[in-house]
């Protein structure tokens, strides 16, 4: 069977969501739905490096997380962001075209799904990542240059926080910060009968931000 018939035997076309018919029953509806994801990682951690040189200290902080899911809603189909309409801006995503038939998000069209809002299912990913939290680099002035000015020590330092994130399959795809900016049932009502699943969620709520900061640690 080909693509179109093997799509068209479901109700939907070519270019549209494509759901798994778990049990094999030869259509899409409520027997289908099964459990996927998982709320807590298989392990999560940080360390922190202090290292120095001189006059020069460097510490960096870090945390990473394996495993877990996160439900993304700004990759979504109901999230504004990736209506996929062709009508405004949306986030970068490979969407399917007869002449790019890949399986990454459907086609760009108003009416993606006549047969149910299934869109919500764009929006899994692996909750792994990397993450530097903050890196800080500072320089103390020799006392000779500091008691002059009648300073006991003199520090100068510039932090940067959120700068990086390493191994996470939600950026890859255009998140904003992997990290849940919600953590409750209300992050994902999958498909037309409102499931509801307790989840990690990435939501349009304000992200943690990367910021720039300096200063200087004066001790009389």
């Amino acid at each position: 069977m080909g693509e179109a018939a093997a799509a068209n035997s479901y109700g939907f076309r070519p270019g549209q969501v494509k759901l798994l018919d778990y049990n094999g029953d030869g259509r899409i509806d409520a027997d289908d739905r099964h459990v996927y994801g998982e709320l807590d990682p298989k392990f999560e951690g940080g360390f922190t490096s202090r290292m120095g040189f001189k006059n020069f200290d460097l510490t960096a902080v870090s945390f990473f997380r394996i495993g877990g899911t996160v439900i993304s809603q700004i990759h979504q189909g109901n999230s504004y962001l990736n209506m996929l309409q062709g009508r405004r801006n949306q986030i970068k995503v490979d969407y399917w075209t007869p002449w790019n038939p890949t399986n990454e998000y459907p086609m760009p069209n108003s009416d993606q799904m006549p047969a149910g809002n299934y869109s919500d299912v764009l929006g899994f990913y692996d909750a792994g990542f990397l993450k530097i939290r903050s890196i800080s680099l500072g320089y103390t002035f020799q006392p000779k240059t500091t008691q002059n000015l009648g300073i006991s020590t003199l520090r100068l330092y510039a932090t940067v926080q959120n700068p990086f994130v390493f191994f996470s399959d939600y950026m890859k795809h255009g998140g904003v910060d992997p990290e849940g900016t919600n953590f409750a049932s209300s992050g994902y009502t999958g498909g037309s009968g409102g499931i509801q699943a307790r989840q990690i969620v990435a939501g349009l709520n304000t992200p943690p931000t990367r910021n720039f900061i300096f200063g200087l640690n004066i001790t009389f």
